[in-house]
């Protein structure tokens, strides 16, 4: 799996709908194993992520990231030179196609009656035939 399907907001959304759903309690065990493996896997992705911004970010005179307003939202983005912009995509790109060894659980784990979208099923990739 790539960290950055990973650590993405659809993975996250889909993984969560699965783990409140009613499973066998084989799958539940799995699951409960499996969530802390990925929850320090998105985290060391957050912290890399972090790094690429103090890295490359513009920083004002006292060291402090520059984070510029985006127009008609309450969103900020970092402050950036073309040069770092370029860098920073770059790095962060590698960050994201980085390969990670996530257990694979049997979809036959689950239970004969449990459905999965196959939205769910292409990012819960772990989840085997």
């Amino acid at each position: 799996m790539k960290l950055g399907k990973l650590a993405s907001n659809e993975f996250k959304q889909q993984y969560g709908t699965l783990i409140s759903k009613e499973m066998s309690i084989k799958a539940s065990f799995k699951m409960k194993e499996l969530t802390p493996l990925l929850e320090t896997k998105i985290q060391i992705f957050e912290d890399a992520k972090k790094e690429l911004m103090k890295k490359f970010g513009d920083k004002d005179e006292s060291g402090e990231l520059i984070m510029i307003p985006i127009e008609e939202t309450e969103e900020k983005r970092l402050s950036l030179t073309p040069e770092n912009e370029q860098a920073l995509n770059k790095e962060y790109q590698e960050l994201c196609e980085l390969d990670i060894d996530v257990p694979s659980i049997s979809a036959s784990d689950f239970g004969e009656d449990f459905k999965l979208s196959p939205l769910a099923l292409d990012l819960l990739e772990f989840i085997t035939e």
